[in-house]
């Protein structure tokens, strides 16, 4: 016997007593006996929607739903958690029978709340998968009207809409998804990217994108980076320059709005941009400092990644490592001869691995190249497992 029939069998037995001494009467066990079937089933429920239920145990428990429901049909609760037992099992297996009578179940949950959304959710879900596709887009139209602010409510439903309209093709229902989608969006600025990301699927133009954006930072900054992955260049500058203006203190907005100028070939504007993201970041300047070089080395903007380092220097010259910073930004920048002078200016030059292989380069670059190799393998004495360093070393060695 399972856990849940073994507990509901106790309550039973304990109220048979109750009804045999005549402490209660014969409605009272009935109703007692019916409540005590409800809420073993809502047991199982539960349990089931956590993995932890087996087949046997689900089954046992849509008995005892389906018997609390027969004894009073109107009663909502025993219909509901029917209902839901019902579709459940239809998640893991296809029942036709099971379509039927779930779909009772919830018409007498919903005949008893006749305004309850989640009631019409639910039916709707039955439906929409299982059932009638038609009935089921009536009834969560229905229930998005009875809850206008129920957003994951309305998150469902967008994205229902935007399924359907990729499988289909289907105007209408690209205009339901945005629409739905707009709606989410307006109570909290959450889903934003997500949001945007599956409808730039259905299609990427700005204007359409636009219409399922918040009036907010997040917004502006979710559609900004939504753009700029999409090519829209010149729109995503727009919304995150939005963005930046709505909340300046932020410093991811002026990150990729710096990003997406040095995409435009606007240097100077991406250095403004960066160097205000930098300004304002206060929990990991030196990780935005990586990310900012990092953009910069990417799209061959060695010399605004030195401005960027000369600057850093100045404003913050206790920043750790600036020196090889320095002397990172001189080489791509195609000065190794200053990165050396900077370099032999550390007194761990030899132990420490990255200057070490940035003096090594420098060398290497000026020509001097048993200097590089001796240096390399100084260096190699202490960090043995550089990868880098030995990768030099094998180079110069050729």
């Amino acid at each position: 016997m399972s856990r849940p029939t073994l507990s509901l069998a106790r309550r039973l037995l304990g109220t048979t007593l109750a009804l045999a001494l005549g402490w209660v009467s014969l409605a009272q066990a009935q109703r007692s006996l019916r409540l005590m079937r409800v809420d073993s089933a809502r047991t199982v429920l539960e349990m089931a929607r956590k993995g932890e239920s087996n087949a046997l145990e689900i089954a046992d428990a849509i008995a005892s739903a389906r018997e609390a429901w027969q004894q009073d049909p109107e009663e909502p609760e025993s219909a509901e958690v029917l209902g839901e037992l019902l579709l459940f099992r239809l998640s893991e297996e296809a029942r036709p029978a099971d379509v039927a009578e779930a779909a009772r179940a919830f018409e007498a949950w919903q005949r008893a709340h006749p305004v309850s959304a989640r009631a019409r959710a639910r039916t709707a879900h039955l439906q929409l998968y299982f059932g009638d596709r038609a009935r089921g887009e009536e009834l969560l139209a229905e229930a998005l009207t009875l809850a206008p602010h129920e957003r994951p409510l309305w998150s469902w439903a967008a994205e229902e809409a935007f399924t359907r309209a990729l499988t289909t093709g289907n105007p209408s229902w690209k205009e339901r998804a945005v629409e739905r989608w707009a709606e989410v969006n307006r109570g909290a600025g959450d889903r934003v990217a997500e949001s945007l990301a599956q409808l730039a699927l259905l299609d990427d133009s700005p204007d359409f994108l636009r219409r399922a954006t918040p009036d907010s930072y997040a917004g502006s900054l979710a559609l900004g980076e939504q753009l700029w992955d999409l090519g829209h260049l010149e729109a995503a500058a727009q919304a995150l320059e939005d963005a930046v203006k709505r909340e300046p203190w932020r410093p991811r907005a002026s990150f990729s709005l710096g990003c997406v100028r040095l995409e435009q070939g606007s240097r100077s504007r991406a250095a403004e941009a960066l160097w205000h993201a930098l300004e304002v970041e206060r929990r990991d300047r030196r990780r935005l400092v990586a990310r900012v070089l990092g953009a910069c080395f990417d799209r061959q903007a060695f010399d605004l990644q030195l401005d960027i380092v000369e600057r850093i220097a100045q404003r913050w010259p206790a920043f750790p490592d600036i020196d090889l910073l320095r002397a990172r930004a001189r080489l791509d920048a195609g000065d190794p001869q200053v990165a050396r002078s900077i370099l032999r200016q550390r007194s761990d030059r030899w132990s420490n691995p990255e200057a070490a292989f940035l003096l090594a380069t420098a060398e290497r670059r000026l020509g001097e190249l048993e200097s590089a190799r001796q240096i390399t393998s100084r260096a190699l004495e202490a960090a043995p497992r550089d990868a880098r360093l030995e990768a030099l070393r094998r180079e110069l060695e050729q």
